[in-house]
């Protein structure tokens, strides 16, 4: 774990970034779209902290890579964990209006698009 204060290698950073781009299959559109509930009905409410996320994520995508921070990367590092996390924790039966599925896509994961190209962002 990294020292508080201390500033992340660019190799930290590198890590990161490929990480989220890995779990990440939304583009900032799309993880817009979801955000403001206009994609997929879904069931149960996303809380203050999973659409705060969201919106961090969203700004971070419209940033040139360069002009990303360290806070920028602990995001992009607590919403991978985050994505691992509860693709372990698929429920039985349909997901596809679940709240457990509507916490990914505030992510910028749908794990009903696997298949799809991976999207760290458009215009970067």
């Amino acid at each position: 774990m990294r020292e508080v204060g201390v500033p992340m290698s660019d190799g930290e950073r590198r890590a990161i970034r490929r990480a989220y781009h890995e779990v990440s299959n939304l583009t900032v559109g799309e993880l817009q779209a979801h955000r403001d509930g206009h994609a997929t009905p879904m069931r149960g409410n996303a809380t203050a902290a999973e659409h705060e996320m969201c919106d961090r994520l969203v700004e971070i995508q419209h940033k040139r890579e360069g002009d990303l921070t360290d806070e920028d990367h602990e995001v992009m590092a607590r919403a991978v964990s985050r994505i691992h996390l509860l693709l372990r924790q698929r429920p039985e039966g349909p997901v596809r209006c679940s709240s457990w599925r509507r916490r990914l896509l505030l992510l910028g994961h749908d794990p009903l698009n696997t298949e799809r190209d991976r999207r760290f962002g458009s215009g970067h």
